[in-house]
């Protein structure tokens, strides 16, 4: 699989005149690569509840107070995007019955709500390109060069990039769900209708 130097090469080889680069050799499209590849990681795993990318946890409750709502719990660290809650008799919370603050020292969020929370599930900040899938991480070197071609080298078609690093993560997140669902078929039907973007890949 592929890291963090070898995605940063692809995505600079995307790039008009690129060249292979240690990405910490200070060149400027390697400041570039460094400078947007965790921001370019965080839009991609937003996308979708990604298979790689999710955890089930308990939220902590937390002994902040607040008027109007029953209970109080720690916001995840790690969590980048809530997808679903579940109650003490497992049914959906609907999300936006539920409300994020800061708590009231700045150190942490909270998640306030008048439903007793037994699990919720979220996309994690999953930094670790071993995790991902190949598709995934081809959708992430087409935006990566997006960035770099805007930034670095002053291009205009960075926008071509980025329109190509849609259609990879609507199909990385097709694939996803198939694969999720254990009916994963390889040989996908030419006309297939993305429920993403409902165009054909």
């Amino acid at each position: 699989m592929a890291d963090k130097n070898t995605i940063c090469n692809r995505a600079n080889g995307l790039v008009k005149n690129g060249e292979i680069f240690d990405i910490n050799d200070g060149k400027p499209r390697s400041q570039a690569c460094l400078l947007y590849f965790d921001e370019c990681v965080e839009i991609g795993l937003s996308y979708h509840d990604w298979s790689f990318a999710r955890k089930n946890t308990k939220p902590a409750l937390a002994a902040e107070k607040h008027l109007g709502f029953e209970n109080s719990y720690i916001y995840p660290e790690d969590c980048l995007q809530i997808r679903r809650y579940k109650d003490e008799n497992g049914s959906d919370v609907d999300v936006g019955t539920c409300q994020n603050i800061i708590s009231n020292s700045g150190a942490s969020k909270l998640i306030l709500t008048n439903v007793s929370i037994s699990s919720m599930l979220y996309t994690f900040r999953q930094l670790n390109p071993q995790m991902w899938s190949i598709q995934f991480t081809e959708a992430i070197e087409y935006l990566i060069a997006s960035k770099v071609i805007s930034k670095a080298t002053g291009e205009k078609d960075h926008n071509e990039k980025y329109q190509m690093y849609e259609r990879l993560i609507q199909k990385a997140a097709f694939l996803d769900v198939k694969q999720d669902s254990k009916t994963y078929d390889i040989n996908l039907e030419a006309d297939y209708q993305s429920p993403f973007s409902g165009k054909g890949f």
